[in-house]
């Protein structure tokens, strides 16, 4: 059927498969019975029928991937295959999602980089794929528009994915389905374009709190996806706030030494962003300026603020709106002098 249809003489004539034949990757494939079974159970005909497999190789992606040795390993090793016959490639094929990632030199750029066959190796994307994090992601259109805007491919190279993948803190989050939650309510994929996961990932924040289990620690417990889903992180995101706070430092400085993600599992942060209080003071600038002058890190670090909020003081004045009454009394009242001076 595929000679009658002309593929096979076609990738014949333009030299692919006597060359995959000649580098014995197609002798080990069928000796290894994968292409066999591939083929009884319709997968390659119907991949070849629909034209995406001959159009990979026509472009010379399958036959770039394949001299390296890297679809050969990810047969051999099984994964592939078991990603075949659970219908996941093929159903991501006939949408069109992984030979757009192919056409646009994406997956192949990551395959040469040795990423994605270091993540197939390691078991990391497979287990994603079987647990249908990323064909949800995908069919979603989430995972393809920040491949295509290339957001994911540059944190690929930078190696930022891969190490958060690697000690397993990408894996997790998945697992548990914290990122396909925030995902799906579009709210990871808000801020990825918006360019605010991609500056604090290549500027080494998120990785430096991810790998000491801050973040990780933070989403397992719930309260990271509760503030997303509530809008007061996107809210404190969009406007810069939390970005600045975190390229200045101070966020960091602030997660390293305890007291942040204390404040987090205590749940007075969580406490005071639900009551609208912090993102009320971060949006009219008090919280921000405070940081930045050095007044709120310095009360942190000298553990003033940390032993107040322990026993309950600040809380209570924020809940009773005395904090934010001061606050606007101080601002009002600059206003009218201002007024009686002019």
């Amino acid at each position: 059927k595929l000679c009658i249809l002309g593929i096979i003489p076609t990738l014949c004539v333009l030299g692919i498969i006597p060359t995959l034949y000649i580098l014995d990757i197609i002798p080990t494939l069928y000796i290894l019975d994968i292409i066999p079974t591939l083929c009884i159970l319709g997968i390659i005909p119907t991949l070849c029928i629909l034209g995406i497999i001959p159009t990979l190789c026509i472009l010379g992606i399958i036959p770039t991937l394949c001299i390296p040795g890297i679809i050969p390993t990810l047969c051999i090793l099984s994964i592939i295959p078991t990603l075949y016959i659970l219908g996941i490639i093929p159903t991501l094929c006939i949408l069109g999602i992984i030979p757009t990632l192919y056409i646009l030199g994406i997956i192949p750029t990551l395959c040469i980089l040795e990423i994605i066959p270091t993540l197939y190796i390691l078991g990391i994307i497979p287990t994603l794929y079987i647990l249908g994090i990323i064909p949800t992601l995908c069919i979603l259109g989430i995972k393809p528009t920040l491949c295509i805007l290339g957001i994911i491919p540059t944190l690929c190279i930078l190696g930022i994915i891969p190490t958060l993948c690697i000690p397993g803190i990408i894996p997790t989050l998945c697992i548990l389905g914290i990122i396909p939650t925030l995902c799906i309510p579009g709210i990871i994929p808000t801020l990825c374009i918006l360019g605010i996961i991609p500056t604090l990932c290549i500027l080494g924040i998120i990785p430096t709190l991810c790998i000491p289990g801050i973040i990780p620690t933070l989403c397992i417990l719930g309260i990271i996806p509760m503030l997303c889903i509530l809008g007061i992180i996107p809210t404190l995101c969009i406007p810069g706030i939390i970005p600045t706070l975190c390229i200045l430092g101070i966020i960091p400085t602030l997660c390293i030494l305890g007291i942040i993600p204390t404040l987090f599992i205590l749940g007075i942060i969580p406490t005071l962003c639900i009551l609208g209080i912090i993102p009320t003071l971060c949006i009219l600038g008090i919280i921000p300026t405070l940081c930045i002058l050095g007044i709120i890190p310095t009360l942190c670090i000298l553990g003033i603020i940390p032993r107040l909020c322990n026993l309950g003081i600040i809380p209570t004045l924020c809940i009773l709106g005395i904090i934010l009454y001061i606050n606007f009394q101080e601002s009002g009242g600059k206003d009218v002098r201002q007024q009686e001076t002019q």
